[in-house]
């Protein structure tokens, strides 16, 4: 059979499609999907109705109308990445591909009359169940641009009999069945569309557009539908641009109808003559790659700015549009754009020479038309001595060969680009105007777009705005319509800077995100200056070049210091900005100046409010000269907001301290009510942003204790937790101040930004207010409300308890919580809830109990489409695996969660999920790549300004530092830890690296100091109440003691230990302290009894299926069974342990165990056999890096290998555990090892001596040190 193996799923009766709603992708044998298989690539297809022959292919190549839909308030989605995979999959056959920019129904009806017959026709969108009905939407775009929901019926209205021979639907949920089990993708069967190709749930963009180029690629090249479904899918599987395994690859589902399916397109030949890259092309060859325009694979955004271009050509009430706005903006980049979207009209470009001669020949170069040149020809000569005479010759092109459509005639998309080189600044009303001699040129071209009946269109770049007055008196420039261009935002810098880097990895150039990130920032929402700062790194291929690059630019832009960079310098000096500004008033200078006082647009009348000598044009000078950047207003859309251009700001006087208090003060009233004032519920959240931001500059209470909530959620949203905490207790203390009733709710969300950024004690004492406020309230009126409140604050106050180690207190809580949720019937936050108290159970070892209260939660957030905290709740989960050693599996769900943080931007949970992963591929012995993660998570939590978990993953690395022996490096980043939790006020985080740097205290032999430590931090934990962290402190204080001689005072302190954890219920941790008491009734020679307490470590390691601590409680007898001569048990008991550490992928365990069994064979002297176990032992411990390993078995296999004749690599080995003691600060056992090494060079080692020197190792083989969780 030759592959893909297509099963069609069949029904006759479209009423009910349960059976084809079947997730048949699925389908596996001996553990492996039946898709996933390369040699079957088995590909399931849901038909409805009874089939018969599919249409034949067309003659002509793949015809593909693509549109995509991006409503305002909705999540925006990846069109321009999947346009361009399109194109690039499809572009060794060539494909006739038409994009509708409108995302509106209409545009999309238009398109699909005009382009027919259609092969496919491709959505992009964004789609929703109902919450009320059995229906699915589709989120196309009104004409304002806002949400306009369609359903399958709608769709197949408009399509009528225009129908494509196939619909692909990239929209989420598109094949999901709803409670009907109907999906939208079988509704369009249905109604008509031979086939449709969707996705059976959520899906990443970049997995879209993956299987989407592929799909394209197969079926551009003669493939049928089904094959090239199939071949795209296995390809999710296969792709060396996927890491794992894509977890999307089951969502697509292909349903079609009787006759839906087969081969498309047969031919080459394309249905029209059009270049994909028309209109880029036509701007490159006009500008002689002097300044390049971003091409269509790096074209993105402006989607609003095109829509609104190709309107006003479409109503027709304007001689033309004007593209302004600041330099590199992207006005060329954008012109390109239109002209490439307008495909029936031919694209002539001006540039650089804008005479009346200069654009009558570029007609005549551009359109190979007899008509048009008969045209110049006549008027060519004239023109240049009466430029008046151009409008008539422009009339006759205009209304003659560039008319309309036909088969002589064909109507022109004329391009006027950088007309600021003929503008110049009046000095009598401060706006650009044309320099005279081509005033006659200009005004005849306004002139013949205005009144010739036509379907030729006119559009100008320029960086002004200008006037110009018309032949009859009037303002020509009134003709035409002013759009301004402002800079990017922050996200379209991104997908801009995306697509650059695409480009260039085809040349083998790397960026790390960090860098990337940091142009992106730099740049402000300029495209040319992310353009030229990514090309300076290209050039500097070194990062610290880079970063001097990106540090230049950046202090411009901050501080106005003028860059030392050569390229850089010039392209400030070209900016020309001191001009532009010298020309304003001191009025207008001063406008400019109380810019800077704003984070984000504000309403342009807001500036009326400020004691300033302006009239009511104030704006127009500084919009027109692109000092000012215009956008639609945040809360009222019809009106006009500015902010001071990026580039400008460093050109303008800094308000000092006392004049942005004076400013805030002056607008901060105005501003409120120009927002919505108290009432507005519905303002966004970055208004209250700003709000707060210039109330906390005012001191004004009024308006504080209505923005700081919304104000700090939204904070929290964009990761911004440092200034979250910043503004709360900022607001909360002005609040006090002037005696207002802080709202219990404000206190709740302060004490959680708090919190989050460490500082412990605000949290505590704003939640504790909260509390109080609730409590009164509750006892007062029986308010639903107030209840939630309530129950959240409690919930909020659990969380801060359990840092504190006040465990049972918290659990108190959090049960508080979840009765109050369940009787109000939430279900969603009674089920983040029982997350708190599952994590609780995890601690203390119940993991049965932990994994059944995830589970019950997963299902509840799955039947909620709560895809966040779902993810959260996966990763609880994949935890528990790891504690159990199915590490495999833990990987496996921690790489799904998180591809869904990154699906839905959640930053600071992706970085949280790779220290998860790092942690793991530590255990791997992958130690280098760990180490990859937890650096990428650090940058992650700067960026964030989240300096606790900053600091935390700085633990992480130092103990990764450790076990490759470097030491002082790890001390440093301990302290620095250190210094932070201190910094915060965090007692108990400080005492857990304080308990960090103890252990490396002991490992170099400074017992006495780090015992000192221990008794500190017990000190700690005992006045905090953790008594969790208590025992463990015991722990390691009873490990010294040991480790003195001190064996009874060691075995006391482990017993009180043992008690605590009795009395919090923690197995696990029982389990571990029974192997520390059972190995000191070893050393006192009880041995009977403390193989009776091995036994039960390891029944209570079963119970809890925890495979790893089971694997060390099984040495532990081992080596007991060893003593008593019980040497054939011994092995069984090591090799069943080398099973369980293979199985978990535990390869210091492996290490370990190969020691042990090392040990023995070497007791019987069966020295081969000893030889083998060591070299594993020894290679294993080398792989993952630790170093202590490495030191302790190299004693005995250096040693075996000088034996064994091999002496110089054995010296070798026995030299460097010399040397790797000492960077450990171990002395003795460095100078023990120098001893071994003499003895083998003088031939005088006695068993007993190497005996000595590594009992040490012994005792400390597979022992587990528990670690107190930050």
């Amino acid at each position: 059979m030759q592959p893909p193996f297509i099963v069609e799923y069949c029904i006759s009766n479209s009423r009910n499609t349960t059976f084809l709603e079947i997730p048949w992708e699925l389908l596996a044998k001996s553990g492996h999907f039946l898709a996933e298989d390369p040699y079957i690539q088995y590909c399931p297809i849901r038909r409805i109705g009874k089939p018969s022959m599919p249409g034949p292919p067309s003659d002509f190549r793949l015809s593909t109308v693509f549109m995509a839909a991006a409503p305002y308030g909705c999540a925006v989605i990846a069109y321009e990445e999947e346009e361009a995979a399109l194109i690039e999959a499809t572009e060794t056959v060539g494909i006739d591909l038409v994009i509708v920019e409108s995302g509106e129904l209409s545009r999309l009806a238009e398109t699909m009359y005009r382009e027919k017959p259609v092969d496919v026709l491709h959505i992009s969108c964004h789609g929703e169940k109902s919450v009320h009905s059995s229906e699915t939407f589709l989120f196309f775009e009104d004409e304002k641009g806002d949400v306009h929901k369609i359903t399958p019926k709608e769709l197949s209205q408009i399509l009528s009999h225009n129908n494509p021979r196939m619909l692909f639907l990239s929209s989420c949920m598109t094949s999901t069945p709803h409670e009907s089990l109907n999906s939208f993708s079988s509704e369009m069967i249905k109604l008509g569309i031979p086939a449709v190709l969707g996705w059976a749930g959520k899906v990443s963009d970049s997995d879209a557009t993956l299987f989407s180029s592929y799909f394209y690629k197969q079926l551009s090249q003669g493939h049928s539908i089904e094959n090239s479904t199939a071949i795209a899918r296995n390809f999710l599987f296969s792709s060396q641009k996927v890491s794992n395994p894509s977890r999307y690859w089951h969502m697509p589902r292909l349903y079609i109808g009787k006759s839906g399916g087969g081969v498309l397109s047969a031919g080459q030949k394309s249905r029209r003559i059009t270049q994909l890259d028309r209109g880029f092309k036509e701007f490159l060859d006009a500008k002689g790659f002097r300044i390049p325009v971003a091409g269509r694979n790096e074209f993105v955004g402006r989607r609003r700015e095109i829509q609104k271009i190709l309107k006003i050509f479409r109503i027709n009430k304007k001689s033309g549009v004007v593209i302004h706005g600041f330099a590199r903006i992207g006005k060329s980049s954008l012109a390109a754009r239109i002209a490439n979207r307008m495909i029936d009209h031919k694209v002539i470009v001006i540039y650089g020479h804008y005479d009346a001669p200069a654009i009558l020949k570029a007609f005549v170069d551009s359109l190979s038309i007899y008509h048009v040149k008969e045209i110049v020809d006549k008027y060519l000569s004239i023109v240049r001595t009466d430029p008046t005479q151009f409008r008539f010759a422009l009339r006759e092109l205009l209304e003659g060969p560039c008319r309309e459509i036909g088969e002589s005639t064909k109507p022109i998309l004329l391009i006027i680009d950088d007309l600021e080189q003929i503008l110049v600044l009046s000095e009598k009303t401060g706006i650009h105007q044309f320099k005279p001699e081509f005033i006659d040129i200009f005004q005849s071209l306004i002139q013949a777009f205005n009144n010739a009946q036509t379907l030729s269109k006119l559009l100008i770049t320029s960086r002004y705005r200008f006037n110009l007055p018309s032949y009859r008196g009037t303002e020509a420039s009134d003709q035409l319509f002013f759009l301004h261009l402002p800079p990017l935002n922050l996200y379209e810098g991104r997908k801009l800077a995306s697509a650059k880097l695409r480009n260039l990895n085809e040349k083998k150039y790397y960026f790390k995100p960090n860098i990337v990130e940091k142009s992106i920032n730099v740049a402000s929402g300029n495209p040319g200056v992310l353009d030229l700062l990514l090309s300076l790194g290209i050039e500097n291929q070194d990062e610290e070049s880079f970063m001097r690059i990106l540090h230049e630019m950046e202090s411009y832009m901050q501080k106005g210091l003028k860059p030392n960079e050569e390229i850089l310098s010039d392209f400030v000096n070209s900016l020309a900005i001191n001009n532009l500004i010298n020309s304003l008033s001191n009025a207008e200078i001063e406008l400019l100046k109380i810019s800077n006082l704003f984070n984000i647009p504000i309403p342009v009348d807001v500036f009326l409010h400020l004691e300033i000598n302006v009239d009511d044009k104030f704006a127009e000078k500084l919009i027109s000269l692109g000092l000012w950047d215009t956008y639609q207003d945040i809360v009222n859309p019809d009106q006009i907001a500015v902010a001071i251009n990026s580039l400008v700001k460093p050109n303008t006087e800094l308000l000092t301290d006392d004049e942005k208090v004076s400013l805030a003060k002056t607008i901060i009233r105005k501003l409120f009510e120009c927002w919505g004032g108290a009432l507005d519920r519905n303002r966004p959240a970055i208004a209250d942003y700003e709000l707060t931001r210039l109330g906390i500059l005012a001191n004004n209470p009024d308006i504080l204790s209505t923005t700081t909530k919304p104000a700090l959620i939204w904070l929290k949203k964009h990761f911004n937790y440092r200034l979250a905490a910043q503004f709360a207790r900022e607001s909360i203390a002005i609040l006090d101040k002037e005696g207002f009733q802080v709202n219990p709710t404000l206190l709740s969300e302060a004490s959680e930004c708090c919190h989050q950024v460490g500082d412990v004690y605000k949290a505590r004492e704003f939640i504790s207010r909260s509390l109080n406020i609730l409590s009164s309230d509750r006892d007062r009126e029986k308010d639903k409300h107030n209840d939630k409140e309530f129950a959240s604050a409690s919930l909020r106050y659990g969380r801060i308890l359990v840092q504190s180690g006040n465990l049972e207190e918290a659990i108190a809580c959090f049960e508080q919580s979840i009765q109050i949720f369940e009787k109000l019937g939430d279900s969603n936050n009674m089920s983040v809830a029982l997350g708190d108290i599952a994590r609780l159970r995890t601690d203390k070892g119940e993991l049965d109990e932990a994994l059944r209260l995830h589970k019950e939660r997963l299902d509840i957030f799955e039947t909620l489409g709560n895809t966040l905290e779902r993810a959260v709740t996966l990763g609880d989960i994949a935890r528990i695996r790891v504690v159990r050693g199915d590490v495999d599996e833990a990987l496996r769900i921690h790489e799904e969660v998180l591809q869904i943080f990154e699906s839905i931007g959640d930053k600071r949970s992706r970085a949280i999920t790779l220290g998860d992963i790092a942690r793991i591929r530590v255990s791997k012995g992958e130690v280098d790549e760990a180490l990859r993660l937890h650096v990428e998570r650090l940058l992650i939590f700067e960026e964030l300004g989240d300096r606790r978990s900053r600091v935390v993953t700085l633990g992480d690395i130092a103990r990764i530092r450790v076990s490759r022996g470097e030491v002082d490096e790890a001390l440093k980043l301990h302290e620095e830890e250190l210094l932070v939790y201190e910094e915060l006020g965090d007692r108990r985080s400080r005492a857990v690296t304080l308990g960090d740097i103890a252990r490396i205290r002991v490992s170099r032999g400074e017992v006495d100091e780090a015992l000192k430590i221990h008794e500190e931090m017990l000190a700690v934990f005992e006045s905090l109440g953790d008594r969790r962290s208590m025992a463990v402190t015991l722990g390691d204080i009873a490990r010294i003691k040991k480790s003195k001689g001190e064996i009874d005072e060691s075995l006391k302190l482990n017993e009180e230990r043992l008690e605590i954890f009795e009395r919090l219920g923690d197995r696990r941790s029982i389990a571990i302290t029974l192997i520390e008491i059972a190995n000191i009734r070893a050393i006192r020679g009880e041995v009977d009894r403390a193989l009776e307490l091995h036994r039960q470590s390891l029944q209570i390691f079963d119970e809890l299926g925890d495979l790893r601590e089971k694997s060390v409680a099984l040495g532990a007898i081992a080596r007991i069974l060893v003593s008593k001569g019980e040497i054939d048990n011994a092995i069984k008991l090591h090799q069943e342990r080398i099973v369980i550490a293979q199985n978990i992928g535990d390869i210091d365990g492996i290490a370990a165990t190969h020691y042990d069994l090392g040990q023995i064979e070497w007791q019987r002297e069966q020295f081969q056999n000893a030889f083998e176990h060591l070299n594993e032992s020894y290679t294993l411990y080398i792989k993952i890096g630790r170093i202590d390993g490495i030191n302790l078995v190299g004693i005995y296999f250096g040693v075996l290998l000088c034996q064994a004749g091999q002496s110089e690599q054995g010296l070798e080995i026995l030299n460097r555990s010399r040397e790797g003691f000492l960077k450990l600060g171990q002395t003795s056992m460095a100078e023990q090892a120098k001893q071994l090494i003499k003895q083998m060079d003088t031939n005088t080692l006695k068993k007993e001596n190497l005996e000595a020197s590594t009992v040490r190792l012994n005792e400390h083989s597979g022992e587990r040190i528990e670690k107190i969780e930050l």
